[in-house]
């Protein structure tokens, strides 16, 4: 889990393997898979890690991300952003 980090840039969906490869000598980037390539897991984790404020942004390729995925993460996003400014 990314909490207990300084915050990160999550990268949501695409080609997990070529990603590792490209991204993988930056620390500031955090890695989940679609659930169409691993499960429902990296979902409820990288959810988990924007309610910690463990990221700081997220990049969703939408390629490989299902809309529900997306729209789950953009909804928890807003909400996150609209409690940061009235704090």
């Amino acid at each position: 889990m990314v909490t207990g980090s300084p915050q990160r840039v999550a990268v949501y969906g695409g080609d997990l393997r070529r990603l590792v490869r490209a991204l993988t000598d930056l620390a500031y980037v955090a890695l989940f898979g679609s659930t169409g390539q691993t499960g429902q897991g990296e979902l409820r984790r990288l959810l988990a890690a924007l309610r910690a404020g463990g990221v700081r942004e997220v990049c969703v390729i939408v390629r490989w991300a299902g809309h529900g995925e997306v729209d789950a993460i953009r909804r928890l996003c807003r909400r996150l952003r609209s409690r940061a400014a009235t704090s």
